[in-house]
């Protein structure tokens, strides 16, 4: 599976790449390309963009 999309995580060294499987997304880390993903169905796709958006993440 190649994936198309890149996803930085600012403020971070992660870089992570966003694809679509099916009707969901599935996100890796490029650093472990090998290691798997996680998939996140439109639901829960749109509740991680918004804790994005929101800043949840931030120290």
């Amino acid at each position: 599976m190649r994936l198309a999309v890149e996803l930085v995580l600012v403020q971070t060294d992660h870089l992570g790449e966003v694809g679509r499987l099916g009707d969901c997304a599935a996100v890796r880390d490029i650093k472990d390309l090998e290691g798997g993903y996680f998939t996140f169905n439109p639901t829960q796709w749109a509740i991680f963009l918004n804790a994005v958006k929101s800043d949840r993440f931030t120290n």
